[in-house]
């Protein structure tokens, strides 16, 4: 397919209307020009290409979902990324072509692949066991107007097929699912009985309340009768039991209306609607016959909803803005409070499973490799020099100080565990009944303390002599960072912005690079890098390093997105090299209570050179450096004691 739908065009939003703002432009031959910006500063030319890079990324994401689904069904599948303004659902797929609806892709991070991976796998589930229009029951369910009915039977059926066949996906469905009923107003869950009481692997508290609302609403009766339907449904082999699949789609379909009626019951926005797969196949009567023994045993730990008449209690009218629950009014009962709260809980504790997170961040560092990924910034030209002997050792003293971010947090074997790797030695020694702790698994250590760093260095004309010390400053943070790991990727920037080092280039140990100065000072080009790169990492812990005099053009722009980088949660850094004699007066005069209006006048020209960083560091000598590091571990430590 790998049809994107209808784009129209990105400057209408992107950079269109009031939001242009002009000014000067000088270009590298020292002529200049007026260009228009929008309000974050970037030039159409620039959403251009960040629009160029959305459709590269929808690519890259597609890429690594496509080769895991092969893998994992053997066939020939594919993924696409649309961004469809007519695209209402999540997903969709036709049997052999998935198709991701690009809203569920804002910033590429943790939440957003678990969120992809929980749609991916519900798709595959449908990919895997729903049977196609060409089979007997698909055709015998079109020419009985029953396609909506057995649509719904299938969201249980196909889903629990897949939890009993790849058990580790039952994790990002129920996340997918329960986050999906927390989003929506609790007074309208009972209509999802039909959908969830079938979905076993969900929260039974959850599942138990939406069967009382559903009972209340409609009937004891007609609850006892659903849940007899999907649940019957679900455990059925097809071909195989082919009558019974008709009699209880049939059953249905009287139940919520065929499909030239009005619907009987509203359905509920997670159910797929009136459409059917024509491609790919199914997998065996024999293998989903395998599955469904696997499927009683499961059954069994999830255990069932009681379906009794409802309380008389009074029933509640609605939610307010507390919580999660958004876009309906009235009281937020303490019943739906304390839902809320235990549901969030689980997901919390899902997220923070070591198999989830395993997943999650294996899949996000598959993307990262992809193209996407890759910087398209010039890369800048350099030479080659030996670092000073006091430089070396600084750069270990900074790498050390960094150090204390991981201690007591190294990889090792968790044993006993009930997968993994298999211990051969301990299956010789163990009784076989006790399969649960015959692995290993390797822990790679707290990934909490993961760095993404990325460095600006400042080589415009302003910096003239002092470009040695501002590259030797590069070189040691870089290496410092590297030495417990981490990733940095560096630019140099004076009039446009160049890469340096991209984040798979380790800094060598008796060599830096440096630039020549030149030119007037603009950031934007490697601060948007630096968005780019910071927003879309997996890793925690994520810092902004600036190396410059701090006085720059347009700096009101380039303060919003270092703005955005801190609301981010980005530790931003400013090395400042400049002069540090006007720095402390302008402290010391900020702070005259006598002289209002000259006060005022330096705590703006302050603003202006610490451009709103959490961690502002003036240096006057490389040694001062490491006291740089001193603060960012302190300020990351904090933050971690404080979450």
């Amino acid at each position: 397919m790998r049809n994107r739908g209808r784009q129209g065009n990105p400057l209408d939003t992107a950079i269109g209307g009031n939001n242009i703002q002009w000014r000067r432009e000088i270009k590298a031959d020292g002529t200049n020009e007026w260009v228009g910006y929008d309000e974050h500063g970037r030039t159409q030319d620039e959403v251009l290409a960040e629009y160029a890079d959305r459709v590269s990324m929808f690519d890259s994401v597609a890429g690594v979902y496509q080769t895991a689904d092969k893998i994992i069904t053997g066939d020939d599948i594919t993924v696409s990324v649309i961004d469809d303004k007519e695209m209402f659902s999540t997903a969709k797929t036709n049997g052999k072509d998935i198709v991701l609806n690009a809203n569920l892709i804002d910033d590429l991070n943790s939440e957003t692949i678990t969120s992809l991976t929980g749609t991916n796998y519900h798709e595959l589930s449908h990919i895997l066991f729903t049977p196609r229009s060409g089979s007997v029951v698909g055709k015998w369910v079109k020419e009985n107007k029953c396609v909506r009915a057995m649509n719904w039977l299938e969201e249980s059926r196909a889903e629990s097929l897949m939890v009993a066949r790849y058990p580790s996906t039952r994790l990002f469905l129920e996340v997918l699912t329960t986050e999906y009923m927390l989003k929506g107003n609790p007074n309208e869950w009972g209509g999802y009985f039909p959908l969830t009481t079938g979905r076993k692997y969900l929260s039974l508290e959850l599942r138990q309340i939406i069967a009382d609302k559903f009972i209340a609403e409609h009937g004891l009766q007609l609850a006892k009768t659903i849940n007899t339907i999907v649940n019957s449904y679900r455990r059925l082999v097809l071909p195989t039991d082919v009558n019974k699949a008709k009699e209880m789609i049939n059953r249905l379909a009287q139940i919520i209306g065929y499909d030239d009626e009005s619907p009987k019951m509203n359905q509920p926005t997670m159910a797929h609607g009136t459409g059917m797969m024509t491609k790919g196949k199914v997998e065996s009567a024999k293998a989903q016959k395998d599955l469904q023994k696997r499927l009683g045993d499961l059954d069994k730990a999830f255990g069932d909803e009681e379906l009794n008449e409802p309380t008389k209690t009074k029933q509640p009218t609605g939610v307010g803005g507390e919580g999660k629950y958004e876009g309906t009014t009235g009281d937020y009962t303490d019943e739906h409070k304390e839902l809320a709260k235990k549901l969030e809980k689980r997901v919390s504790e899902i997220k923070n499973d070591k198999s989830f997170k395993r997943e999650v961040n294996e899949t996000h560092k598959a993307i990262n490799k992809s193209d996407y990924f890759t910087s398209k910034t010039r890369t800048t030209q350099f030479i080659i020099k030996e670092p000073e002997a006091k430089a070396k050792i600084i750069a270990r003293k900074f790498g050390q100080e960094l150090e204390r971010l991981v201690l007591d947090n190294e990889p090792m074997w968790d044993k006993n565990m009930p997968s993994g790797k298999l211990n051969v030695g301990r299956t010789m020694t163990t009784d076989v009944n006790a399969i649960n702790t015959m692995f290993d698994v390797w822990d790679t250590g707290n990934e909490n303390n993961d760095v993404e760093a990325v460095i600006l260095m400042d080589n415009s004309g302003s910096m003239g002599w002092q470009m040695n010390l501002v590259c030797e400053a590069n070189w040691i943070i870089k290496r410092g960072i590297e030495r417990i790991n981490g990733s940095v990727s560096t630019y140099s920037f004076n009039h446009e912005s160049k890469l340096m080092y991209d984040r798979d280039t380790k800094a060598k140990p008796n060599e830096y690079r440096t630039v020549w100065s030149g030119g007037s000072t603009n950031p934007i080009g490697g601060l948007l890098e630096a968005e780019r790169l910071l927003s879309t990492s997996v890793k925690p812990i994520k810092i902004l390093f600036i190396i410059t005099d701090g006085t720059w053009e347009n700096y009101e722009v380039c303060d919003t997105i270092i703005d955005r980088l801190n609301k981010a949660g980005v530790l931003t850094a400013l090395v400042y090299i400049g002069d540090y004699e006007d720095i402390k007066n302008a402290e010391m005069l900020a702070r005259n209570e006598n002289e209002i209006e000259q006060a005022e006048y330096y705590k703006q020209r302050l603003k202006e050179l610490n451009h709103g960083v959490k961690v502002f560091k003036p240096i006057t000598e490389m040694g001062d450096i490491v006291s740089l590091a001193t603060k960012l571990v302190k300020g990351t430590l904090k933050r971690k004691v404080k979450n």
